[in-house]
């Protein structure tokens, strides 16, 4: 008799997932992290580029939402990818996506360590102190789903209500008119104010798609809703509408009151530098707290989705068989997935002791790309086989089709510039999925053979 598969127990709610994975994404991060690096290649235009990649964005949600409403599991994108084109794929897509989530917690934690130092006057060390963060929000994560869903909303609630504090600073203190934004300007090559060109907006779009990334994730979370389909859906589109908005309002505040465009282009944190000028040093530590809450909480969300992927694995049974059956060990008073909770959180602890993380994750980017371009081709053939959809994107085929054009252009524009190693190291998931992909084969066909 064929056993009954694992399944996790169903009771977070549609809000819960949205602020698991609005969390994950952690919007004060974009806006300290990777919006200064807009300002600083694309100036006053970078609000363009966010806007521009919110559309997009916008594109590949709808994607997800059709995607995740028609085949719920933890397992997430990969389940999807192997139901739509088969095991090989499917296991390429795990790897892809495993390897990318491993190296954010650490990441984080580490470029979080500064803020916290300045929030408390302290001088902890980033390594240390970015393991310690590591392994206690990954613990967090192995608490009982809604536990962690208010836990995580809290946290959630915090955050955006500093940055909404942010967006109130530039707006009631406007230095900037409107017309930044219809005719953006940057600082040239010889300090002077000038027309950002058209190829600096467009360039700068791909890196601002990347700060809203993770409301896709929701998908992993689909065993842990007591409905599926439509709630999945809603939980998907939600949560990219509110990172959308939780980003881009602040960042539009921010250069509407920056008091120079010429001193916000010449610094090397330009958002920092507003908030120092029009708030002062209280608030700049306010913020940083924040900043470092709002790390923690993206960790504590990237554990419990991240999970639920390697959980998923040991139950299709992608490993040995010993670590397939401790990667199924599910917590009887949580019902939470404590293994591979605990695996996630150790492996993404370690990886905190780097000392060149920025140069270790750069191929990460390249991953993900690949995930955004299986994720639109999915979109594209999935109403073609016998699935049934409970949501239907409107404007199909277009949303996909876009995203897909968008994603592959970024994707040849990255590879031309990329360095040796992130080739190899791409490479390498790739030959380590191929690989499993045949030990997978040779499993199934000896069980079959036991079987017959």
């Amino acid at each position: 008799m064929k056993e009954e598969p694992i399944k996790l127990t169903g009771n977070l709610s549609v809000a819960g997932v949205v602020m698991i994975t609005a969390s994950s994404v952690t919007p004060a991060s974009s806006i300290f992290v990777i919006a200064p690096l807009a300002i600083t290649s694309a100036g006053s235009g970078a609000l363009i580029s966010f806007a521009i990649a919110a559309c997009i964005a916008l594109c590949l949600g709808l994607c997800y939402a059709e995607l995740g409403a028609a085949h719920p599991s933890a397992g997430g994108e990969y389940i999807i990818i192997r139901r739509l084109f088969g095991n090989l794929s499917a296991i390429q897509m795990y790897l892809f996506i495993t390897v990318g989530t491993l190296f954010i917690p650490a990441v984080l934690a580490v470029g979080a360590i500064p803020y916290l130092n300045t929030a408390l006057g302290a001088h902890f060390s980033p390594s240390e102190a970015g393991v310690l963060t590591v392994l206690v929000g990954g613990a967090c994560g192995l608490l009982n789903i809604r536990s962690s869903a208010l836990l995580t909303g809290f946290f959630l609630v915090v955050e955006i209500a500093v940055l909404l504090i942010i967006a109130w600073l530039g707006l009631t203190h406007p230095n900037q008119p409107a017309t930044i934004f219809t005719a953006p300007r940057m600082l040239n090559g010889q300090g002077l104010l000038s027309p950002v060109p058209l190829a600096a907006i467009i360039a700068m779009t791909g890196t601002a798609l990347f700060s809203y990334n993770g409301y896709g994730s929701a998908v992993a979370m689909a065993e842990d809703m007591p409905v599926k389909g439509k709630p999945m859906a809603k939980a998907i589109m939600l949560t990219l509408l509110v990172v959308v908005i939780v980003e881009i309002v602040p960042f539009s505040a921010l250069l509407i009151g920056a008091p120079s465009l010429k001193e916000m282009g010449a610094s090397a944190d330009p958002v920092s530098y507003i908030l120092r000028v029009l708030g002062g040093p209280v608030l700049a530590r306010v913020v940083s707290a924040a900043i470092y809450l709002s790390v923690f909480n993206a960790i504590i969300a990237t554990a419990m989705q991240s999970s639920r992927v390697i959980f998923s694995s040991g139950r299709d049974n992608f490993w040995f068989t010993r670590l397939n059956q401790a990667l199924c060990l599910i917590g009887k008073r949580n019902g939470s997935p404590w293994f591979a909770t605990l695996l996630f959180t150790v492996i993404s602890a370690m990886l905190a002791f780097s000392s060149d993380l920025e140069g270790l994750t750069s191929f990460t980017v390249i991953l993900l790309l690949l995930v955004y371009v299986a994720i639109a081709a999915a979109a594209l053939i999935s109403r073609r086989r016998q699935f049934a959809h409970p949501y239907l994107m409107p404007l199909w085929p277009l949303p996909p089709l876009l995203a897909l054009l968008f994603c592959l252009w970024v994707l040849w524009t990255l590879l031309l510039a990329t360095s040796l190693k992130d080739y190899l190291i791409v490479l390498f998931v790739i030959a380590l999925g191929v690989a499993l992909w045949i030990r997978h084969r040779q499993s199934c066909t000896t069980e079959t053979i036991q079987g017959e």
